[in-house]
C-alpha cells in the first residue's frame, strides 16, 4: 500500500497531464477514466479496514470526481 503523500503526488501528476491534454485536445465523455484505473492499480484496491486505506480511497474518489467535473 502506498503512503498518502505518494498517492497525492501520483494524483497531482495525472491531473497535470489531464489539464495539458484538455487544453490541447479538449475533453470527452471518458475523460480521465484511464488515469483513474492507473491510479487504482498503482495504489491497490483499499479494503477500508484502516483510516489510511479509507483516506487513499477518498483521494482516488475525489480524483474521479475532479475528472468528471473538469471544465477547462
Amino acid at each position: 500500500m502506498k503512503t498518502i503523500k505518494k498517492a497525492e503526488i501520483l494524483i497531482n501528476k495525472e491531473k497535470d497531464k489531464l489539464i495539458a491534454k484538455a487544453k490541447n485536445k479538449g475533453i470527452n465523455e471518458n475523460f480521465g477514466e484511464k488515469e483513474i484505473a492507473k491510479i487504482d492499480k498503482a495504489l491497490g484496491y483499499p479494503n477500508f479496514y484502516n483510516s489510511a486505506e479509507r483516506e487513499l480511497a477518498n483521494l482516488v474518489m475525489n480524483f474521479s470526481n475532479w475528472c468528471m467535473n473538469f471544465n477547462n
